[in-house]
């Protein structure tokens, strides 16, 4: 059991789909929260090394849909009680393709920033629109950032870009 809270606030609990995942470091095993909703969150695990993550699926703060590292080797030994506390650091910046705006996101184009952690290589995403300027929130850590142009009607003209290197984002 546990308690999930993101910069010292407890995450609303009205959303079904957030859970906690845990996955064994030695054999893989992934095991997930039973009952969704946090901030309060139960799960039975086998002793054991595991890698904590929190899936924040349509929770109503960027990124979109992510799971977000929160610990690395946790020693499980028992029944016992893990509360995290999950650091996040605002990141902002403009998007040009060609020096121009990039176009409006349909169900045929859409394109995102992904984020991904040089140490862990956990990756969290955000959506983007047809502006210039963005901001999301991120785990305090280093990312390199990459810029995915998803085009249903030209796949040719669709790929992933590394566009920042070893973004330090702190709080």
């Amino acid at each position: 059991t546990g308690e999930m809270l993101f910069d010292g606030v407890p995450i609303d609990g009205s959303n079904p789909d957030p859970h906690v995942y845990l996955l064994e470091v030695t054999t893989g095993s992934e095991m997930r929260s039973e009952a969704p909703g946090l901030p309060e969150f139960s799960i039975v695990v086998p002793e054991g090394t595991w890698d904590v993550w929190v899936d924040l699926r349509d929770l109503p703060f960027d990124p979109e849909y992510s799971r977000w590292p929160l610990v690395s080797g946790l020693e499980m030994r028992g029944d016992q009680r893990v509360d995290f506390q999950a650091e996040t650091a605002l990141v902002s910046g403009t998007v040009r393709m060609e020096g121009a705006l990039p176009p409006e996101p349909s169900y045929d184009f859409r394109w995102e920033l992904q984020f991904e952690n040089v140490e862990t290589g956990a990756r969290v995403f955000h959506w983007l629109d047809a502006t210039e300027s963005w901001e999301c929130a991120v785990p305090v850590g280093v990312w390199d950032v990459f810029l995915s142009i998803w085009d249903n009607d030209h796949p040719e003209d669709g790929g992933t870009l590394l566009v920042a290197s070893g973004l330090d984002a702190t709080k």
